[in-house]
């Protein structure tokens, strides 16, 4: 079913200007999940749990997604084509978001890596991941 529906996203994909992130040294590492290509709302806050998100084709939403522990993508209709390099706070937050939109699985280089929580709860490790709150199993 997912093969099928490509072409008809492909002009979307297109259309997006594509920023390529790449963590610094210091800055830990990008995650990804059984769910990896996230369309995201800028400024929205923290994003847990909104799985089916619609707007691949709306302008006030980014297209995420996750290509290695140091290497990730933001499509946006508008903006600038290019490469930069992103610190801690940028690698956490995107790991948030990317893990938002996961069912059952988060896959990581190891369990050091970091995301952000709410303002009110210290920086989130995956060592203790499944002690969060935040992350829940989904079914289906």
């Amino acid at each position: 079913m997912e093969l099928e529906i490509l072409p008809k996203i492909y002009f979307y994909f297109d259309a997006r200007r594509w920023r390529v992130l790449k963590a610094k040294h210091d800055s830990g590492n990008f995650v990804t999940t059984d769910h990896p290509v996230c369309v995201h709302k800028p400024g929205y806050g923290i994003n847990y749990g909104q799985q089916f998100a619609p707007g691949f084709g709306l302008a006030d939403r980014d297209i995420l997604l996750p290509l290695s522990s140091k290497t990730a993508l933001i499509g946006r209709l508008a903006g600038e084509e290019d490469i930069v390099e992103v610190d801690r706070h940028t690698v956490e937050s995107f790991n948030a978001t990317v893990m938002g939109f996961a069912l059952r699985q988060v896959y990581a280089a190891d369990d050091q890596y970091r995301y952000n929580r709410s303002p009110y709860f210290p920086i989130g490790c995956g060592a203790t991941l499944l002690h969060d709150p935040n992350f829940k199993v989904r079914d289906g």
